[in-house]
């Protein structure tokens, strides 16, 4: 299964408008997105910096690594999963599908995992294991 098979898996699910993997930093790893070339990099973008904060919140907290966060908005939604190099995040329109949505992105979590050779479950995870 390729990377771009994993993304368009998630993105079938009803309702999702982009899909993106990107690292840590927000640099777009693959994509695919209904979305325009500048709003697909402001979500990519927006991963990561939602990403660090979800993390640093769990961390907080002592809630173990994280692994899945969501936003809810009146207008749409965003998930990021934690797939230990970086994000997979999705954006989706009021019809989302959430409980499909979140089966779809456990499974491609797992595969991204090991897809990206990460064998890593966060961000913290990774700074731990470079230092």
């Amino acid at each position: 299964m390729s990377l771009h098979d994993i993304i368009d898996a998630v993105s079938r699910v009803t309702g999702v408008t982009a899909v993106a993997v990107v690292d840590y930093e927000g640099i777009p790893i693959e994509s695919r997105a209904t979305l325009g070339q500048v709003e697909n990099e402001r979500l990519c973008a927006w991963a990561a910096e939602l990403g660090r904060v979800a993390a640093d919140t769990v961390a907080e907290w002592e809630g173990g690594p994280l692994q899945v966060t969501m936003f809810e908005a009146s207008m749409g939604s965003l998930m990021l999963a934690d797939v230990g190099r970086g994000y997979l995040v999705i954006a989706g329109d009021p019809a989302l599908n959430a409980g499909m949505l979140r089966l779809e992105v456990d499974r491609a979590a797992e595969i991204l995992r090991q897809f990206l050779g990460a064998g890593l479950g966060s961000r913290d995870a990774e700074g731990r294991a470079t230092a």
